[in-house]
């Protein structure tokens, strides 16, 4: 998959984060991967899924996180034609890119964060990636939000003969404390997937407590469309309503 992905963590919170587009198709349910705990993988370039979950499976198992690129790297004979990064709910963080990933293709690592991607328009996009990860203000979805903006002001995916590969598929999803995801929003076969992600968010932002209402005291939960009508006017879903 020629994807840009960043993923982070949020100190104040202990909450995990990953963002992540691509020109390939369905981004959001091929590539990242939660352990129990909640950490998340992420594997792309010449993806292999297997990849991604052996490595979660390790980690469940409780394998150091310096013991699985050897790990790996035995399980997958293609280990070089891959990306893969962990976060882990400690803040430890490993990510390798293969020798055989195709180019540009690399990794930035700062704190609390990284950020990678294969056919890229050049390193440039790495660096706008992490320099909005250091410097956006908000919170972790926020971040991660602005950082696949920045990688894709910045040049995004570039294909053969130097034309601009199109963010079809986008995803940005918010791991909470109990390593489910309290955010996990998804963009397919759109033209412009990373603004489309961002449209998403800024609605789904004033929804979601909502559901940490429905989810906390149901006998005090309004009915879905009177809630809507009471706070998302401004900015509004799609009607509840046929």
């Amino acid at each position: 998959m020629t994807t840009y992905t960043v993923l982070g963590r949020c100190e104040a919170t202990g909450h995990l984060g990953i963002g992540l587009t691509t020109a390939s198709l369905a981004v959001g349910g091929f590539v990242p991967f939660l352990t129990t705990r909640g950490d998340i993988v992420a594997s792309q370039a010449y993806a292999q899924p297997r990849l991604g979950l052996e490595a979660a499976r390790l980690l469940n198992a409780g394998v150091p996180l310096a013991d699985l690129p050897a790990l790996l790297e035995a399980f997958d004979a293609f280990y070089e034609y891959r990306q893969l990064a962990v976060l882990t709910r400690a803040g430890e963080i490993f990510v390798h890119t293969g020798s055989h990933t195709r180019p540009w293709a690399g990794h930035i690592i700062g704190r609390d964060y990284l950020v990678m991607g294969n056919v890229l328009a050049g390193e440039r996009v790495l660096a706008a990636m992490a320099t909005a990860c250091e410097r956006s203000a908000g919170g972790l979805a926020d971040r991660l939000l602005a950082a696949l903006e920045a990688g894709r002001d910045a040049g995004g995916q570039m294909g053969p003969g130097g034309r601009r590969y199109a963010e079809r598929s986008a995803a940005l999803r918010i791991v909470g404390e109990g390593g489910y995801p309290e955010l996990d929003l998804r963009v397919d076969m759109h033209s412009a997937a990373v603004g489309e992600l961002r449209r998403m968010y800024d609605i789904y932002k004033l929804y979601n407590p909502y559901n940490r209402l429905r989810a906390e005291d149901p006998p005090h939960t309004p009915a879905l469309a009177e809630w809507e009508d009471a706070h998302l006017r401004e900015n509004p879903p799609p009607s509840a309503f046929a």
